[in-house]
């Protein structure tokens, strides 16, 4: 399972440390990716599996890239309120996002959810809601 996890995600590089544990933790790693890369070879739907698990990441990481570079652009802190009459309209017309994150944005369900936080006075941060439109997971 650890090596279908490092084919995945990916794994730490290994540095130039000395240490008889740091080098067997790497060839621990090495073992377990190796598993793993065989795993997905003899059994076709766990490697459409994990090559759609990665393409999810890297959609994520676009979309949250994408999201930080529209902030900047307007001058939003990331750590401050979200609030939808100045910033919906900017977000769902950002063309550099994908539709997942735009139907996740734009999706009844979190926009009551947004809306209630804000009448209670605790508006969502920014950082918030591009963490929630760009997760790996959710919204189809």
């Amino acid at each position: 399972m650890l090596g279908l996890f490092v084919n995945i995600f990916g794994r730490p590089k290994r540095g130039s440390f000395p240490g008889a544990d740091y080098k067997g933790f790497h060839d621990w790693l090495d073992i377990a990716d190796a598993s793993g890369h065989r795993l997905t070879i003899t059994d076709t739907r766990l490697m459409s599996f994990v090559a759609d698990r990665k393409a999810d990441l890297a959609r994520a990481q676009r979309d949250y890239a994408a999201l930080v570079t529209l902030s900047e652009t307007n001058g939003w802190d990331l750590n401050g309120p979200y609030l939808p009459s100045k910033m919906k309209r900017v977000i769902a017309q950002e063309s550099k996002i994908s539709e997942k994150a735009r139907r996740a944005f734009l999706h009844p369900f979190f926009e009551s959810a947004i809306r209630k936080r804000q009448d209670s006075g605790k508006a969502f941060t920014v950082k918030y809601v591009f963490n929630r439109m760009s997760q790996s997971t959710g919204v189809s």
